[in-house]
């Protein structure tokens, strides 16, 4: 019975050591803690203190409160990215918004009102409106009929001549693409002459431009396009040469004069190359 005893009361006495031991250790824990939180903050002060012989940074320009949202469709074959990054080098009051359209919506987007203003491929169709833009009408082209007082509308229900603004931007050269076999592609350039008698893939419709190289990689024959679109829909077993005597297409920035404002002859401005620090005299 006494060694029972014993033996517990040592038990008891060594877990009460334990115990204390541990409540040392913890303690000893806390204060290095406390001390070395105490040294970050001295060198947070120290810091603070180095920090007082740096100039002082410059104040940023204020920002433009953007008063309303420029809405700018363009075309397959025209990349507004770089107008996009231009137009970001200054504050404006208006946001930018890029939308991608068809070639069919170029004119019925701006009838509509989806867009505020549109980069097209000229030339257009006189009465282009809403009811499938570019697919009707004649084939006159729409030229900036300056001195025309337009009736206060908003977006038209068609679009003629004297509804728009126009301004030619840059011209994209013509071209043959066919299947990398194809005859055609042992020319280095081509001329009109070259192409009589050869099978032509022709267009359906205003969107089929994909769908004619599909069609011209099989070998079939040839179809013509404006560079830019060969280049988007470019493949590997495809080829284009440049037409040399052929006709260019153009490329034009087109809004309603009923909804002219600053905010679309600066963005106008900013394509023809105007930057932020750049004055309105040459626009």
């Amino acid at each position: 019975m006494t060694s029972r005893g014993s033996s517990g009361s040592r038990r008891t006495s060594s877990t009460r050591g334990q115990g204390a031991g541990a409540s040392k250790s913890g303690a000893s824990r806390a204060g290095s803690a406390k001390k070395g939180g105490g040294s970050a903050r001295g060198a947070a002060g120290s810091g603070k203190a180095g920090g007082q012989g740096r100039p002082r940074q410059k104040a940023k320009p204020p920002i433009t409160t953007i008063q309303q949202i420029l809405r700018v469709g363009f075309i397959p074959g025209v990349e507004p990215d770089r107008f996009m990054r231009r137009w970001k080098t200054a504050p404006r009051t208006a946001w930018l918004e890029l939308h991608p359209l068809a070639l069919s919506e170029q004119l019925s987007a701006l009838a509509e009102g989806r867009v505020d203003m549109c980069f097209v491929r000229l030339p257009l169709m006189e009465g282009a409106g809403a009811q499938g833009a570019g697919a009707q009408g004649t084939d006159a082209p729409v030229s900036d009929s300056k001195g025309v007082d337009p009736e206060a509308t908003g977006a038209p229900a068609a679009l003629t001549a004297a509804d728009l603004h126009i301004v030619p931007l840059w011209e994209e050269q013509p071209v043959a693409l066919m299947g990398d076999e194809h005859l055609l592609s042992l020319h280095g350039e081509i001329l009109l002459a070259d192409l009589e008698g050869e099978t032509e893939i022709l267009p359906r419709h205003l969107d089929d431009a994909e769908e004619r190289v599909e069609v011209a990689a099989t070998g079939a024959g040839f179809t013509r396009l404006p560079l830019s679109l060969a280049r988007l829909h470019h493949r590997k077993d495809a080829v284009h040469r440049v037409i040399t005597d052929a006709e260019p297409t153009q490329i034009a920035i087109v809004w309603p004069r009923a909804a002219d404002d600053d905010a679309r002859q600066e963005f106008v401005g900013t394509v023809r190359g105007r930057t932020g620090r750049s004055g309105r005299n040459g626009g």
